[in-house]
Formats: structure tokens, C-alpha cells, sequence
């Protein structure tokens, strides 16, 4: 990663964590969840592939439900 993409990165990330207040809330679920996962024999690929998949659903699922919302309010 480059200085200007690890700039652009960081500040999303702080972004993120100012507007959701997810540092916290994000760093406790890992902590929760990882030693687990690895203890199983998982690796590093397959929990961010599980990660991943989990953030897609979550992001849908909202996604969904506000286009939902804004059907019943026109």
C-alpha cells in the first residue's frame, strides 16, 4: 500500500469510527470471535472471507429494509 492510499484508507477508517463509534464495538467481536476461529484451525483467508460475507448480509439487509421503508412513505 502506498502513502496516498493508506491516507485515503485511514481516513475512511476514521471516519467510519467517528460517525458508528465501531472501533470499539468492531475490536470487541474480533476479540470474541478470532481466537476461536483459529483455535479451529481456520486461517487468517477464511475469516476474512467469513468477515466479508457476514458484512455483505448485514449491509443488504439494510440496504433492503430502507428501500422498504421508503416504498411505505411515498
Amino acid at each position: 500500500m502506498n502513502l496516498k492510499n493508506y491516507i485515503e484508507v485511514k481516513s475512511k477508517i476514521d471516519r467510519i469510527e467517528a460517525v458508528s463509534g465501531a472501533e470499539f464495538q468492531v475490536r470487541y467481536s474480533l476479540e470474541k470471535i478470532v481466537p476461536d476461529l483459529i483455535a479451529d484451525g481456520f486461517d487468517t483467508e477464511d475469516i476474512i472471507e467469513y468477515l466479508t460475507i457476514k458484512t455483505y448480509e448485514a449491509v443488504d439487509k439494510f440496504e433492503t429494509e430502507l428501500k422498504n421503508t421508503e416504498v411505505k412513505n411515498d
